[in-house]
């Protein structure tokens, strides 16, 4: 049947101020008539929590369904963010960035050794490029819709040996078609999405007499809120100055990753052997890297796929679920399938009627007869069923039975009658 079925508004402009939080450049302006420039200082609230709901259980939040059992298709416009091996203009800063945070001490301690480091560019107003590499806040800023990243991974060489490689990737912001199937059925959700990657999306850098592109906005706010999932560093640290009071050495997890889904990913396997391949106790059991229990959860959480993989689907996964909150949804018409739940346990009783009806009634011809053979013939309280069965086995009964049965042959079949 057809009805209204929701799609994501997020490519709408008019929809723009339910994603982002852009106050007017000008103060003489009048709410959505003359306020057509605007500066993006951040993401609504509303974004940030539903991506980070969806970051820290991994799936797709629940969808409100139609009907118990139902499915629809709908389709929009969204962002989504794809990752490549970032070219060589790029490596060398993403390295710089590296080196910088590396020489930060921590205390007494000083970095050792990092297997993860990602940050958002951003530019400052004296054109200097600096590494936002921690959430941040609802503040005015040139950063980009991009994130950097650097990590070491393990890869298996020519001598099929494991090594690490040290990789260095961009994840970039993109517009996106989106096709969805969504399905419910005895209170499981199904999503069934595909998607095209469209045309790549800039922060936006507004300036007074600008006409704002509010849909370019809520898709910076939206990968605000993603990038905010991902920043920060994971590194071993030793410290230089011994004490009884702290650890001699260390690993670190400075990184919303520790809270949600990505943990278990492949690309960040080295730091957890780090605990072993650094020497964190004198006698260790466990003379190879191996994964505690603890680990193997977040491994199959993820799946244990790669970083670029994990980001674009992550992506994904909070595009669609925006849909779980209806301020971030137009409607449309659409064809709603539902059908009937079916009870295995149950009966049709018209089905049942001529079985049950015939069992009835062979019921009552077998009280009749046995009614009728007591009238007529009384009680045999002497007889037992042995004396049937010997009576049976009787020679003579037998050749009584064969002589009464070729007599009835023998005679017309009226008198069988």
């Amino acid at each position: 049947m057809e009805q209204a079925i929701p799609y994501l508004s997020i490519a709408h402009s008019d929809a723009g101020s339910r994603y982002a939080y852009s106050p007017p450049i000008n103060k003489s302006t009048i709410k959505f008539e003359t306020d057509t420039s605007r500066e993006f200082v951040g993401p609504r609230t509303i974004l940030t929590l539903l991506s980070t709901a969806t970051a820290s259980q991994g799936e797709i939040l629940p969808i409100k369904a139609p009907y118990n059992h139902s499915s629809y298709s709908t389709q929009f416009y969204g962002p989504v963010v794809t990752c490549s091996d970032a070219n060589s203009s790029t490596v060398p800063l993403i390295e710089s960035f590296l080196q910088k945070h590396a020489s930060e001490p921590l205390g007494t301690a000083y970095l050792n050794e990092s297997a993860y480091y990602a940050f958002v560019p951003d530019w400052e107003n004296n054109g200097e490029l600096i590494a936002m590499d921690g959430p941040r806040y609802q503040q005015p800023s040139n950063a980009t819709n991009e994130l950097w990243m650097t990590f070491q991974r393990y890869v298996v060489n020519d001598d099929t040996e494991r090594i690490r490689e040290r990789r260095h990737q961009v994840c970039r912001l993109h517009n996106a078609t989106y096709d969805l199937i969504l399905s419910w059925d005895r209170g499981f959700q199904n999503v069934t999405s595909s998607h095209t990657v469209g045309e790549e999306v800039f922060s936006p850098h507004d300036k007074m007499g600008d006409v704002s592109n509010y849909a370019q906005h809520a898709y910076s706010a939206f990968m605000w809120t993603l990038t905010d999932q991902l920043v920060g560093s994971f590194a071993w640290y030793i410290d230089s100055e011994p004490s009884p009071y702290r650890p001699a050495q260390f690993g670190k997890i400075d990184s919303p990753i520790q809270h949600n889904s990505l943990l278990g990913s492949s690309d960040l396997d080295v730091f957890f052997d780090f605990s072993t391949e650094k020497g964190l106790y004198l006698n260790n059991p466990d003379t190879e890297p191996h994964l505690s229990d603890q680990r193997t959860q977040d491994k199959a959480l993820a799946r244990n796929r790669t970083l670029d993989v994990l980001i674009e689907e992550l992506s994904i996964n909070i595009t669609v679920s925006l849909l779980h909150n209806e301020l971030l949804e137009y409607n449309t018409t659409g064809v709603v399938t539902m059908w009937d739940e079916v009870n295995r346990y149950g009966f049709m009783p018209n089905g049942l009627f001529i079985p049950y009806a015939l069992a009835n009634l062979f019921c009552l011809v077998t009280v009749v007869l046995g009614t009728v053979s007591y009238f007529r013939h009384g009680v045999l309280p002497d007889k037992k069923f042995q004396d049937i069965v010997s009576v049976a086995d009787d020679p003579q009964v037998g050749e009584w039975g064969s002589h009464h049965a070729q007599n009835l042959t023998d005679k017309p079949h009226k008198d069988v009658l």
